[in-house]
């Protein structure tokens, strides 16, 4: 069940990462929450004989993860409560519906159809939405307020990052002042470390030693009293294997809940 958030002024940040490390896609994630999240994996077997693996943040039902068909999603967020009506908005509902539309997502084996799924299921996934089969890479991006923009995106020879600033509708997420420069100056700075990181299993933690010298507001990986890192995400589509980095006395961990048959073998 998920918890009830009504006493939290919630305020999403993060960075969205892909990478190719020879013939394997890499996803990867930096989240930074206002709150302390509390996370967990779960494994479960579709009806159709999916294998999904996901995170659950237990109190706003946020969910990003991969399937054993080579389906990975990732999200950044473009909704931020700068403006009085959408902080009053935030204050009404404090629980993520893109939870529910990604996992529903993650449960496709199809590219086409994840992408219907992202687009279309109970009014779509808004925010940068980052999608992979294993062989193509999809960037989606969609507000409340614009037509999604698809684009395929090759990374054979660049990595592609998104933070919380538009690039399709640049009229969305953070567009003025110091969170504007900063949501522009960790996207750079990432795709600088991931540039030149040779090694998957290195990423995060690349992401998680890099500092600049503007202050703690512009670290990819944050540690001040208003928003901070409390968890990262990497997973490696083509290999199945994921890694969750716990941010030391930012999240609590519930473990693992796993609903996969004991005699089924786990894929991932």
């Amino acid at each position: 069940m998920i918890k009830n958030t009504n006493n939290l002024d919630l305020q999403y940040e993060c960075i969205a990462m892909a990478k190719s490390f020879g013939s394997d896609i890499v996803l990867a994630k930096n989240r930074d929450r206002n709150y302390s999240p509390e996370i967990k994996i779960v494994k479960e077997l579709t009806g159709y004989g999916v294998e999904l693996c996901y995170i659950v943040d237990m109190k706003t039902d946020w969910s990003e993860g991969m399937n054993d068909k080579g389906i990975a999603i990732i999200n950044s967020a473009l909704f931020v409560h700068r403006d009085e009506k959408e902080k009053k908005l935030s204050k009404k509902q404090k629980q993520s519906k893109d939870g529910v539309r990604i996992r529903e997502a993650l449960a496709k084996t199809k590219l086409i159809d994840v992408i219907d799924t992202i687009l279309n299921f109970h009014g779509g996934v808004k925010g940068h939405t980052i999608v992979t089969d294993g062989k193509k890479l999809i960037s989606i991006e969609q507000t409340s307020r614009n037509k999604p923009v698809i684009k395929n995106i090759n990374i054979k020879n660049k990595p592609f990052v998104r933070t919380n600033h538009g690039i399709a509708h640049p009229e969305a997420g953070y567009q003025r002042g110091k969170d504007r420069f900063s949501s522009v100056l960790r996207m750079s700075n990432a795709i600088k470390v991931i540039d030149k990181t040779d090694n998957w299993e290195k990423l995060i933690p690349n992401i998680y030693n890099h500092k600049q010298d503007l202050g703690p507001k512009f670290d990819l990986v944050r540690n001040q009293n208003k928003l901070w890192t409390s968890s990262q995400l990497v997973m490696n589509v083509n290999k199945q294997e994921m890694i969750l980095y716990l941010i030391p006395k930012k999240v609590k961990y519930l473990g693992i809940e796993n609903k996969i048959p004991k005699d089924y073998k786990s894929k991932i």
